[in-house]
């Protein structure tokens, strides 16, 4: 329990923005904050993920962006190719040039684990094994949080970075149910010299836009020897146990790849790493969406929701961490100018106001990319995709028109503050 004139900030939710959240609210305003995990400590699975120059950006900010590039793999350009093989374009995912940082392709498991190794360096404690129960909003300048097994921690904050599936997200909002979109994600793993000889000839990583669905080949390890894939499928959705246990069916999750990726249209290459690919080495990735939320934060303003927690989104944009990172540093910021005094209302708002219109244009453009992955096109239809893809990132050049997306600075929520007049 917090001494009554320290300022607190609870942080429910340990993945990847929680701690994010943590380390700027210390490395970059001394606020003291504690994080509370539902999971036990050793939990730290991960399948790997895209960071965006603003996601590195944010990592930069914290502190930690040197000590992430050696468990990943550093990259600009991509290669878009139809599903026959035949080259489309490229784009830059990321750029040094451009936006001051490359694109990274990292295991989630890494990222994190760098991220908890940055907290126990600046003592900032975190709780495992605590499953929130509920929270009480009775005092105007605190809030408690209380959690199974009669344990009940006051600051003057609660964050719920609690993921896709938040209960504080349904404290705050009951109705709000993250959605199946029909779609789910196969990831893999394999070693560079398991790959099809065909690889020599073909640029990674890259992407392949089929009649019958979408892969990606991604390199995922510093030297590049380690050979990430995923691929987006659609089926119905299943119980939380049914997706674990198919998860362990991995002789199931391969026939599911040969049945989309090994009918003689695809390349020898991508064809090869759906037979190929250790089996312990393929998982499956139900995806969720929530729904859009009005605002982010409760009544009182003392509990607020970010990250996946106020708007998962597909990954079918390669975004939605650093989405989550951007909110926290952002949000740094804010609670700093609260803690100085400022007008909590006001602040929260404008912020809040910020990121939901930040986070639409973010939700449309993922939007446009779902639809591109989806399986199950007609010939026709199919051909029209690949001349679409081919004509818009011809029209808008190396960067596909994504600057807005890339270019974002979290601080720069310190400007809008101030033409707001705060």
């Amino acid at each position: 329990m917090p001494e009554s004139n320290e300022f607190h900030v609870i942080i429910i939710g340990g993945g990847l923005v929680g701690p994010a959240l943590a380390l700027a609210l210390k490395k970059r305003h001394g606020i003291r904050s504690s994080l509370y995990e539902i999971r036990p400590e050793d939990y730290n699975p991960g399948t790997n993920i895209a960071l965006a120059p603003n996601a590195l950006r944010v990592l930069s900010h914290i502190g930690v962006y040197d000590q992430l590039l050696p468990h990943g793999f550093c990259y600009e350009s991509v290669v878009v190719s139809s599903g026959r093989g035949e080259r489309l374009a490229s784009y830059l995912a990321g750029s040094e040039k451009e936006y001051n940082f490359p694109a990274f392709r990292v295991n989630r498991s890494k990222v994190r684990s760098v991220l908890l190794a940055e907290l126990n360096a600046q003592d900032i404690p975190i709780h495992y094994d605590m499953k929130f129960s509920s929270i009480d909003e009775e005092a105007a300048d605190s809030v408690t949080v209380n959690f199974e097994g009669g344990i009940s921690v006051k600051a003057n904050f609660v964050i719920g970075a609690d993921g896709v599936h938040s209960k504080v997200r349904r404290h705050l909002f009951p109705s709000s149910v993250a959605k199946y979109p029909n779609l789910f994600g196969v990831t893999g793993l394999l070693p560079r010299n398991q790959l099809h000889k065909s690889a020599a000839a073909t640029p990674l990583p890259g992407m392949w836009y089929g009649q019958h669905g979408f892969i990606a080949v991604m390199p995922s390890s510093m030297d590049g020897e380690d050979i990430g894939f995923f691929s987006t499928l659609s089926g119905p959705d299943r119980p939380r146990n049914e997706w674990e246990a198919l998860d362990t069916k991995k002789d199931e999750i391969r026939q599911m790849l040969i049945e989309r990726h090994c009918d003689g249209a695809w390349p020898e290459l991508i064809s090869n790493i759906c037979k190929s690919a250790p089996g312990e080495m393929l998982n499956i990735w139900p995806f969720y969406v929530v729904p859009t939320l009005s605002r982010w934060r409760s009544s009182n303003s003392r509990v607020i929701v970010i990250g996946d927690a106020a708007h998962g989104i597909t990954p079918t944009g390669g975004i939605g961490a650093a989405v989550g990172l951007e909110d926290a540093d952002s949000l740094a910021y804010v609670l700093s100018k609260i803690k100085q005094g400022c007008d909590l209302n006001s602040l929260l708002y404008t912020w809040e106001l910020h990121r939901i219109q930040r986070v639409a244009q973010v939700v449309q453009y993922t939007a446009e990319s779902t639809k591109l992955r989806r399986p199950g096109e007609s010939f026709i239809r199919q051909w029209i995709k690949e001349w679409v893809l081919w004509a818009k990132l011809k029209y808008t050049g190396p960067q596909a028109g994504r600057e807005w997306l890339y270019q974002y600075n979290a601080e720069d929520i310190v400007g809008i503050l101030k033409s707001a007049g705060l």
